[in-house]
């Protein structure tokens, strides 16, 4: 019986899952492709599609980030060597700034954090806008 038991209903995926997955799918690629993606897409993804509150999200995001940027750092290491000395600060920054963050999104309400997030991504948003109007080199 192939491992099944009998009588036993096989689930569709519901439209929900489908869709989060798509969005993952989506994420991934943009990720790999140009190198955004980050949790600027996830996080809405996770609240809107998988029912997280804002703080799952954002943890949920940093772990989908890390394993979407050990994928792209695997795919991208083929195509030449990277400064390590720059990577190493950046990324030291980074995590120091990450711990900060977090200490300080807990002094913070849920609603004033997905506000302050909302808009974040719309100034991110609009300075891309802004910068890709203007002439090259402008």
């Amino acid at each position: 019986m192939c491992g099944r038991r009998s009588g036993a209903a096989v689930e569709a995926p519901s439209p929900r899952r489908l869709a989060l997955g798509g969005a993952g799918l989506g994420v991934g690629f943009l990720t790999g492709f140009l190198g955004v993606g980050g949790g600027f897409l996830i996080v809405p993804a996770l609240m809107l599609l998988g029912d997280l509150p804002i703080r799952t999200a954002i943890g949920t995001s940093l772990m989908v980030i890390a394993m979407n940027s050990g994928a792209g750092l695997a795919g991208h290491l083929r195509h030449g060597a990277m400064p390590l000395g720059l990577t190493v600060a950046f990324g030291t920054s980074a995590m120091i700034g990450g711990i900060l963050g977090v200490r300080f999104s807990n002094e913070i309400a849920p609603l004033h954090l997905r506000r302050a997030f909302g808009v974040f991504v719309l100034l991110i948003g609009l300075s891309l806008l802004v910068a890709n109007l203007l002439p090259e080199g402008g």
